[in-house]
């Protein structure tokens, strides 16, 4: 055993341990923190109670933010078909992890969700 488990470096720190945003799509799938969906005209907002953060996804065709702008939520679009609703996210940053397991996004991470 190496012993550097008591002294990580911060590549090996989960980052939600160091308080940032679990992000899309980690923060999901937490089946154990509640969240809220509203639905404004023209929008759908998530609010989730872990970490207070909160998503809104504009239902009116704009385009994504500028490529250049990274976030841990991205930048999502929403599409409506029938009763599920289709949202891609992109402009995701690359300074979370998708799991728990390590599994770190890269700024080239683009995520699709389709919520009925």
């Amino acid at each position: 055993m190496s012993g550097h488990h008591l002294t990580p470096n911060p590549g090996q720190v989960d980052t939600s341990t160091r308080g940032w945003p679990d992000g899309v799509p980690r923060l999901n799938y937490y089946g154990i923190h509640p969240f809220q969906i509203l639905q404004p005209a023209g929008a759908v907002v998530i609010l989730y109670e872990k970490q207070h953060e909160f998503r809104y996804i504009p239902l009116d065709g704009r385009p994504p933010a500028d490529e250049q702008v990274k976030m841990f939520m991205g930048s999502s679009r929403g599409k409506w078909y029938g009763n599920t609703l289709k949202v891609d996210v992109s402009n995701i940053n690359d300074r979370f992890r998708i799991s728990i397991a390590g599994d770190f996004a890269s700024e080239k991470l683009k995520v699709t969700e389709y919520w009925t």
